[in-house]
């Protein structure tokens, strides 16, 4: 057998092996420790509530856990792009470093997006619409983002460990994508607009909310991926 000398594949593999191991631990913590939290986030989802609080009670460490679940959350979307961005254009990197700086800007696009959802959502709460509102809309806005991450979790990793199975994972994906995306649109349309005759303020939302950033999100990262 010839000799060929080693290259940064393994140590990359290994390096992503570490973050999936340690979201798949943190995953089972939660489920293990904490359903009541992940009960009260998905059906929150599917349950419209007047009170003041989504939750019928409150869960030690709420914050931390969405927090980390959030932050699992943007890690696997990273993920994702980059395994489409890889299928589509043929990426390959050299180096652990390069890797890590595809990801990580990858990760920095999707965070400032999420950032700026949530901000310019509670700054035109607090201006036009009530405190109950706002707070019943964060809750479904922060459920839907910490449940997601558990849920792309395995297409993440068969991505990037399985590139063979690209379109079923993209496509499944893709898939909740669009059904969370659904889920939100009726959700802003049944807390903040309500009537049919706010329809057209309804329309005028998503596209400055949704469409306009979705795009600058894509051209952001085409331009990142050229470079």
């Amino acid at each position: 057998m010839t000799e060929e000398l080693l290259s940064e594949l393994p140590k990359a593999q290994n390096a992503l092996f570490i973050l999936f191991l340690l979201c798949f631990i943190v995953n089972m913590l939660i489920l293990g420790s904490n359903r009541k939290l992940l009960d009260s986030m998905f059906r929150c989802l599917f349950r419209k509530q007047e009170r003041q609080s989504i939750f019928a009670e409150t869960v030690k460490n709420e914050v931390f856990i969405k927090f980390i679940l959030c932050l699992q959350t943007v890690l696997m979307i990273s993920v994702l792009i980059y395994g489409s961005f890889s299928h589509i254009k043929g990426l390959s990197f050299e180096t652990t470093s390069e890797l890590a700086r595809l990801l990580g800007g990858t990760a920095l696009i999707v965070l400032i997006f999420s950032l700026y959802r949530f901000l310019t959502t509670l700054g035109m709460g607090f201006i036009f619409f009530q405190k109950e509102e706002i707070q019943s809309w964060n809750n479904i806005f922060f459920s839907i983002l910490s449940l997601s991450g558990m849920v792309l979790f395995v297409f993440a990793l068969l991505i990037f460990y399985f590139p063979n199975m690209y379109y079923v994972c993209f496509s499944f994906a893709l898939l909740y994508f669009l059904f969370t995306k659904g889920l939100m649109f009726y959700m802003i349309f049944s807390i903040f607009f309500r009537r049919i005759s706010a329809l057209l303020y309804f329309i005028l939302y998503l596209c400055t909310q949704e469409l306009l950033p979705l795009f600058f999100v894509y051209k952001a990262l085409v331009y990142f991926y050229r470079m």
